[in-house]
């Protein structure tokens, strides 16, 4: 393995890192370019991505296998022990944990049972006996279900205590003393339970999740601008959505001295209470507003032209905004031809549905569907469109809002919010990649131990995400743990040796893992067995 500069026509050098590869039945080895980083006729850059390529290449180069090493198999029953494990999700995020919640120290073995089960809460999200069952398969021996769940009665709430301050403190080392915590985001959501048995925390209530009919919880998370996360909280199934947000934002602060920052929160945050509670313990705030329900005066004054800036205009958008007094408050303005074509397609497809109640007189009057200011019930009961509230609504197509009391400017206020997609990402990755729900634990300790397993998961993930972002690498998790899946070891027993042999490394395994600061796997290893 070597780096190549090959110069171009163009006057730029190209840096390259090759490898020979030794072809059956040819005479000469050929060549093949491991990793491409970049042209430029600027040799600072040229010899920058140069220490990139030695980096890389001695990456690879601890994974060379010493061919002295090799045990020869002369018999075929020396093969019936073989075994073949997908080790290279257990591996990196394994590594992972122990790089940044190792310091974590519980009795016992308990420490690497909690390693283990927040691996395989990534690899394979199944419940906690499954898991058991098939962690071998994955390198991650002797992970018995006892083990589990006596870690999970260990995980009492001093420790997940302990763990959330490790998840903050994390957070903050990550993003470094030039890049503080200036905007946080904020949002809950529900977990439903395959029970129906109310505790303490399970209670039923509103569920996001279309599931009524269950027990739930209510779980509030905040995370960063770069989607790091700071903390949660659990909440009983029937708590009030906008009453969350106080309670959790008090206690980040006695816990974590966190001051001057601007929390990101959608509309359903937005209650006088809340705005009042906010101000009275000097939070900053952007908060969507609830257009539609706006005083009239603030309304027209929204719909008039005058004042509007453009943010940008293409051939898909047209985007301005503009500053208007809200009380105390700002509310910015904006208006948006792609959030107009949003709205009309939603409202012909509520008067699709709406249609179909026209002059009837339907039992369920406050179906969905009904719920809009244009519809009216005459007579007695019939269902009918009030046009004049209906050409009205159709007025606000395109409009929306952000009410605020921080001193960002409009177009930081704009951009900030739309960074609320964080939070939102970070709730699918639980819900979707760790599957969180449904939650099959009975008892409310068990359940606590539950979510703090499945937190620390969420941590690994957005630190991966993270040093790979920062590290200039663009990949989506998915991809990540597609590349990793490439990665197995095979496992045999040769007379008393026990050998470890690794499957070939997909080609940006070694570029992913030095970004990562985690060492490649061992290529190959012996054990002598001791009787």
């Amino acid at each position: 393995m070597f780096i190549r500069l090959r110069k171009n026509p163009s006057g730029t050098t190209t840096v390259y890192l090759i490898d020979s590869v030794r072809i059956p039945g040819k005479k000469h080895a050929s060549y093949k370019a491991v990793k491409c980083f970049g042209s430029s006729a600027d040799q600072a850059q040229i010899d920058l991505w140069s220490q990139e390529a030695n980096k890389l290449k001695e990456q690879f180069a601890k994974q060379k296998i010493n061919s002295r090493s090799f045990i020869k198999i002369e018999r075929a029953q020396d093969l019936s022990s073989c075994k073949v494990e997908d080790i290279g999700i257990t591996y990196l995020y394994g590594n992972l944990f122990n790089k940044y919640f190792g310091n974590i120290k519980l009795k016992g073995t308990n420490s690497k049972t909690l390693s283990d089960i927040v691996t395989m809460r990534i690899v394979r999200p199944v419940s906690k006996l499954k898991t058991a069952n098939i962690a071998s398969s994955f390198g991650i021996e002797e992970l018995s279900s006892n083990k589990i769940y006596k870690l999970m009665d260990v995980l009492d709430d001093k420790k997940i205590e302990l763990i959330k301050k490790q998840v903050f403190k994390n957070t903050k080392e990550l993003l470094g003393p030039s890049n503080q915590l200036r905007v946080l985001f904020y949002d809950l959501t529900t977990i439903y339970f395959e029970t129906n048995s109310q505790t303490d925390l399970k209670e039923f209530g509103f569920s996001k999740d279309g599931k009524s009919q269950h027990v739930q919880i209510s779980l509030a998370m905040i995370v960063t601008d770069m989607g790091l996360p700071i903390g949660y909280e659990i909440f009983k199934g029937n708590s009030f959505e906008g009453g969350t947000l106080i309670p959790t934002l008090l206690k980040l602060r006695q816990l974590y001295k966190i001051e001057n920052v601007t929390i990101v929160a959608d509309s359903a945050m937005l209650s006088a209470s809340n705005i009042k509670s906010l101000k009275e313990n000097n939070f900053k705030y952007i908060i969507s507003a609830r257009v539609r329900n706006l005083k009239k005066t603030m309304a027209q004054e929204m719909l008039l032209n005058d004042g509007y800036k453009g943010l940008h205009k293409n051939e898909d958008d047209n985007f301005c905004y503009k500053e208007m007094e809200f009380g105390d408050e700002t509310l910015v303005a904006c208006y948006s031809d792609k959030r107009r074509r949003k709205d009309e397609y939603e409202r012909q497809k509520s008067i699709e549905r709406i249609e179909k109640y026209i002059g009837k007189n339907p039992k369920a009057k406050l179906a969905g569907p009904l719920k809009k200011s244009y519809v009216d019930i005459i007579g007695s009961g019939k269902i009918a469109i009030n046009q004049a509230k209906f050409e009205a609504s159709k007025r606000l197509d395109g409009y929306f809002g952000y009410i605020t009391n921080s001193n960002l400017s409009a177009e930081e206020i704009i951009n900030q919010y739309r960074g609320l997609w964080q939070i939102e990402q970070t709730f699918r990755i639980t819900k979707h990649n760790l599957r969180i729900r449904p939650v099959y634990h009975f008892v409310d300790r068990r359940i606590k131990s539950h979510f703090a397993i499945c937190y620390l998961a969420v941590a690994l993930l957005r630190i991966a995400e993270y040093k790979l972002k920062t590290a200039g690498i663009d990949l989506p998790i998915e991809q990540l743990h597609m590349m990793l899946n490439e990665i197995k070891q095979v496992k045999l027993t040769v007379g008393n040796n026990e050998c470890e042999i690794l499957s070939n490394l997909p080609e940006n395994a070694g570029s992913i893992f030095a970004a990562l600061k985690v060492n490649l796997p061992k290529a190959y290893s012996v054990t002598t067995i001791t009787k």
